[in-house]
């Protein structure tokens, strides 16, 4: 029996290492530790906890590439919410997606990290960043007395303009470059990881296979969706209904509508109000089978919202209509424009408001259009 090889020897630091069953060369070629010659070594542990909203964790998954770069044989684990899970296992760059749950965080309190860095400001994300074992922490954490603070100075600023509408307004860093301050990282247009749509696309032809062989060209996204935080994140009803006939009659192209499951009722306002209606993706798409869409498109209008992160992901065209939030801290990777309205309190970040007209009520259907013929042009 000892011939067998039970006590052969086995690589646990190897990046394709499982646990709980055989890695991948072995089942597919018998390789073995001690001669295969696919032994990739983790040499630094890195968790981030990044909690936040799925648009915010979409364009901070820009930094993972650069953060290879920064630490050679890295392992990425990634917590997030469940609903950002979807998308860190689609895009294949996180070495291990994992979702917030019970299990997940008895997993995590067994183990230890070289690095971790926690993004949010929010306390339970500082929390689990003071409460797991790593060696070295980056971002935001939790004083013994509740506050949240910065782990160093290169995370003051975001702590600063978190507390101070003036502050915040003043800033003109996008927020990829200052999550690359946060995380040590140089400066730069680093693109977002777009999930691979070659399965979506095949689940999307039945489906929509008639209308993408008869659409007539261009084809404009029109992503009505906002979320249910920001109320005034969203272009008006009657902008989005006065568009879609414009594209129809004086582009001559087809009109998609794109919105979540949160947004139903806005889409539903929409298409009620249309006088020529936009063609209904029908609000379920999954992220995959969203980007497969949005990478067809000719040019998508969006707020500042997860659509937007996933049609730059995509490679599409871009016009971003922003009002209650930071145009300066949007990056567009020279894929598009912004337009913003004509009121002084742009940025205010307020959730709801009462101003007649409001930010996103000023922003013109002719201002629209032109900024979609321009993006056409290019």
């Amino acid at each position: 029996m000892d011939d067998v090889g039970w006590s052969r020897p086995l690589k646990t630091d190897c990046r394709k290492y499982i646990g709980d069953r055989p890695c991948l060369p072995h089942k597919q070629n018998g390789a073995v530790c001690e001669s295969c010659g696919e032994y990739d070594p983790i040499e630094t542990r890195l968790l981030i906890i990044k909690l936040g909203a799925l648009g915010d964790v979409v364009r901070t998954a820009a930094l993972i590439e650069p953060l290879r770069q920064m630490y050679p044989g890295l392992h990425v684990t990634w917590l997030s919410q469940p609903s950002s899970f979807e998308y860190l296992n689609a895009i294949g760059c996180i070495d291990r997606p994992l979702a917030l749950t019970p299990v997940n965080l008895e997993i995590l309190r067994s183990e230890e990290f070289d690095v971790i860095a926690s993004l949010d400001l929010s306390d339970e994300a500082a929390a689990l960043a003071m409460n797991l074992k790593g060696a070295t922490r980056l971002g935001f954490g939790r004083t013994p007395r509740g506050a949240i603070h910065a782990f160093d100075a290169r995370g003051e600023k975001i702590v600063a303009m978190s507390h101070w509408d003036d502050l915040k307004k003043a800033n003109r860093d996008t927020y990829q470059d200052l999550m690359c301050d946060v995380l040590g990282l140089p400066r730069g247009r680093y693109p977002i990881p777009c999930p691979a749509f070659e399965d979506a696309s095949h689940t999307i032809d039945p489906v929509f296979g008639a209308f993408l062989r008869a659409a007539p060209r261009p084809w404009i996204g029109l992503n009505a969706g906002g979320g249910g935080r920001w109320q005034k994140k969203v272009w008006t009803v009657s902008g989005f209904a006065e568009l879609t006939s414009k594209i129809r009659n004086e582009l001559g192209g087809t009109p998609i509508l794109f919105y979540g499951p949160d947004d139903r009722e806005q889409a539903a306002q929409l298409l009620a109000a249309c006088t020529v209606p936009p063609y209904d993706t029908g609000g379920s798409l999954s992220i995959p089978e969203f980007c497969a869409f949005l990478s067809r498109c000719d040019a998508v209008v969006t707020g500042d919202t997860l659509g937007l992160h996933l049609t730059l992901a995509a490679g599409a065209r871009v016009v971003c209509l922003v009002g209650p939030t930071s145009a300066a801290e949007l990056e567009l990777y020279g894929q598009g424009q912004i337009l913003q309205g004509t009121v002084d309190c742009l940025g205010c970040y307020l959730t709801t408001c009462n101003l007649n007209p409001d930010c996103m009520n000023t922003i013109t259907v002719q201002s629209v259009m032109q900024a979609i013929q321009k993006e056409l042009k290019r």
